[in-house]
């Protein structure tokens, strides 16, 4: 099983596209990285809700975004990088995965949209980009996704509006909204979650993939997916039995 551990535990994770415009998913990110967005009355007995290790802000007009320096390259950081979450318009990224193979990048998680749901140019992009990443072994979640949480790591890679409390059931989607929907679905019951990965385009990583992690993660007691299209379903389901011989597999699939 291919190692997915530098997207729930990386030790460092820089944000490409991070903007000081708080409508921008760019802000968003960085923001949930710094302080978690999780409840206050969920968060751990030291009060401390955001990422602890380094969080690098990268914008070609640098600067200063939430009291962080911006650094105006992956290059100008100097240090070791685990995880980038890119949040940049599409004609970018395949420069991107270059200039993070280089550096020595384990793991990708592409935000943004206009790849393959944009028909036959965007997949041509989507193409290019995955190529890319895999000539230097970079994992990809997304593009076109809501990002990864990990409540345990204290990991919120992504725009969500919230964060949800750690807990046992790991949770998968093709669907952000979803996810986000869920999210304030544990503050009002009062469970949480080991993981939650909204997988987008699933150019790379996918469902399969994820449910073996899922399955071999100590701190997911059952794991919850939403699909909305199974390319290889035979493969699934010999997935979803392998780990539900360990854990309860619930999976719903939208438009069935």
């Amino acid at each position: 099983m291919s190692d997915l551990t530098p997207f729930f535990a990386p030790k460092s994770v820089a944000v490409v596209g991070a903007s000081a415009r708080e409508s921008s998913v760019g802000h968003a990110v960085l923001k949930n990285l710094l302080e978690g967005g999780m409840p206050a009355h969920w968060a751990p007995k030291d009060g401390s809700t955001g990422f602890p290790g380094p969080v690098y802000p990268v914008n070609h007009k640098g600067g200063e975004i939430l009291g962080r320096q911006v650094f105006k390259s992956l290059g100008e950081i100097g240090e070791p990088i685990d995880l980038i979450v890119v949040a940049i318009p599409p004609k970018y990224i395949p420069g991107v995965m270059d200039e993070a193979g280089g550096l020595g990048v384990p793991a990708a998680i592409v935000i943004s949209a206009g790849f393959s749901e944009m028909g036959e140019e965007g997949q041509a992009l989507q193409d290019d980009m995955l190529a890319r990443a895999q000539k230097h072994g970079i994992r990809v979640v997304g593009p076109n996704c809501l990002g990864v949480i990990r409540p345990e790591t204290m990991l919120n890679a992504s725009f969500g509006a919230g964060g949800p409390p750690a807990g046992p059931i790991g949770l998968l989607s093709q669907s952000g909204a979803l996810i986000t929907g869920l999210i304030s679905y544990t503050e009002r019951e009062h469970f949480g979650l080991s993981a939650a990965v909204s997988l987008g385009a699933k150019a790379d990583v996918d469902d399969v993939e994820m449910l073996r992690w899922l399955g071999e993660d100590e701190a997911t007691k059952a794991a919850a997916i939403y699909v909305e299209a199974f390319p290889e379903p035979r493969k699934f389901m010999e997935a979803a039995a392998e780990v539900a011989r360990k854990k309860p597999v619930v999976a719903l699939k939208g438009g069935a």
